[in-house]
C-alpha cells in the first residue's frame, strides 16, 4: 500500500475512535443529567479507556516500528533473521512474552491461512509442536521470509507456491494444511488443535 494511503486510513481510525470516545463521553452526561449514575460512571469510564488507548504512546511507537520495518528494501526484510535464531535442528522463536525452543522433528502440524484486514490480507502460519503447544506468525513478523526458506528447507513435503494459492481470491481465509506428520485432513487437524 502506498505511503500516503496508509497515513490516511491510520488518521481515518484515529478519527473514527476520537469520535466513539466523543460519543460515550456525551451519553454519560445525558445518563448524568438523568441520574442514571451507574450508566453514567460507566460510559464515562469507556470513554476514558478509549482515549487513553488512543493516546497510548507504545501502540504509535510500534505501528512506527512496523512502518519502518516495510520500507526496508526487500532484500534485507528477506535476508533478515527477525525474531528468529535457526539451529542445524530447529528454530528459536522469541517471542516478546518470552523464547519457544522448537526442534524441528517435533512440529506435529502446520496449517497456513489469510486474515483479512479490511483493505489488505495478511497470511498467517500456526505451528503445532509436541502435540499440545504452538504459535502464531504472520507476513509481518521479523524473519518471515526465511523462516519460510528453513521450514521449506526442513519440510520439503510442502507445495511449493502454497502462498500464491493462499493469496487468491483476496478476502478468502483459504485456511490450508501445508504439514501434518500423521498425515491427517485439515478436518482432522481442526478437530484436535482448534478446540
Amino acid at each position: 500500500m502506498e505511503e500516503g494511503k496508509k497515513k490516511v486510513l491510520i488518521r481515518k481510525r484515529r478519527v473514527k475512535s476520537i469520535a466513539v470516545a466523543i460519543l460515550f463521553f456525551l451519553l454519560a452526561i445525558c445518563f448524568f443529567k438523568l441520574q442514571i449514575w451507574f450508566f453514567a460512571w460507566s460510559i464515562g469510564l469507556l470513554a476514558i479507556g478509549v482515549l487513553i488507548s488512543l493516546l497510548s504512546s507504545s501502540r504509535y511507537i510500534k505501528l512506527k516500528e512496523i512502518e519502518e520495518y516495510e520500507n526496508l528494501p526487500f532484500d534485507v526484510r528477506f535476508n533478515d533473521t527477525g525474531i528468529f535464531t535457526y539451529q542445524e535442528d530447529g528454530v528459536t522463536a522469541n517471542f516478546k512474552d518470552g523464547a519457544c525452543i522448537v526442534k524441528w522433528l517435533d512440529i506435529e502440524t502446520i496449517i497456513a491461512y489469510k486474515r483479512d484486514r479490511m483493505t489488505t490480507d495478511c497470511i498467517c502460519l500456526d505451528v503445532f509442536y509436541l502435540n499440545t503447544f504452538s504459535f502464531g506468525i504472520n507476513e509481518g513478523t521479523k524473519g518471515w521470509y526465511q523462516f519460510l526458506v528453513k521450514m521449506s528447507e526442513a519440510f520439503p513435503q510442502i507445495k511449493r507456491g502454497w502462498e500464491m494459492e493462499i493469496a487468491q481470491p483476496p478476502f478468502k481465509t483459504n485456511l490450508t494444511l501445508l504439514f501434518d506428520k500423521k498425515g491427517r485432513t485439515l478436518e482432522e487437524v481442526m478437530k484436535i488443535n482448534y478446540k
